[in-house]
């Protein structure tokens, strides 16, 4: 199925059915292969253009790609409020940056072969879920090694959620209409990290904790609204 710029599916042509021969005998069915199968889908969507549904997409995406720029970002504005809290050196932190480097690599493997199996729509969530539950541990992390450990895993999750949001709402859209809508779902990654920088300086004189805590909690909007997520 494939959704257009209104509201609900349009099914795609049924199956071809049985032909039969001149002596009234059936005939073995033709078959339709998965290259004319996703040529009949690309030229559904090229008919039915770009409309509400795919700003709707667009807006939920950049939800993901928002939270993704937040959590990133923030990052530099911690680093003074971790290292003084724990008593960490310059090695430590050199630490935190590879071990965060280390689970992006991880990630954008993991998610693009998820993604593959089992769905854009279901690597999107699990990327989401696994940012927002681990960012708000880190902010309640007891030691500069169990909050290393959290930064790793929230990588994976960073990883495969940027990605997999730009390769979703792409499926939906005509071929010529890619680079335009993609280019706009950019842009709320330079929003997050504006977003970023204002909960900075509202909240990092409180408590470098209360900022990732606030930081985690955007993601969580996307999951909030799921149901309103498709699959290609």
């Amino acid at each position: 199925q494939v959704a257009g710029s209104v509201e609900g599916p349009m099914a795609l042509p049924p199956p071809p059915a049985m032909v039969g021969k001149d002596d009234g005998t059936e005939a073995a069915p033709r078959i339709t292969t998965v290259a004319g199968s996703a040529q009949r889908v690309e030229e559904a969507i090229q008919s039915l253009g770009a409309g509400p549904y795919q700003r709707r997409l667009w807006k939920l995406c950049s939800l993901g790609v928002a939270g993704d720029a937040m959590e990133k970002s923030a990052m530099m504005y911690i680093m003074q409020g971790v290292s003084s809290e724990w008593q960490v050196n310059v090695e430590k932190l050199g630490l935190l940056a590879s071990f965060s480097g280390l689970g992006q690599i991880l990630g954008s493997w993991t998610f693009g072969r998820l993604s593959d199996l089992r769905g854009r729509r279901t690597s999107l969530l699990c990327a989401v879920s696994l940012t927002t539950s681990v960012g708000i541990l880190s902010a309640v992390a007891p030691t500069f090694e169990s909050f290393v450990l959290f930064r790793f895993i929230i990588n994976i999750g960073l990883s495969g959620a940027l990605p997999v949001a730009f390769t979703l709402l792409s499926e939906f859209l005509p071929a010529k209409q890619r680079p335009r809508w993609t280019s706009f779902l950019y842009t709320s990654f330079g929003v997050g990290r504006l977003v970023t920088s204002l909960t900075a300086w509202l909240l990092l004189d409180v408590s470098w904790r209360c900022y990732l805590l606030a930081i985690a909690l955007p993601s969580g909007l996307l999951l909030l609204l799921q149901k309103y997520v498709p699959e290609t």
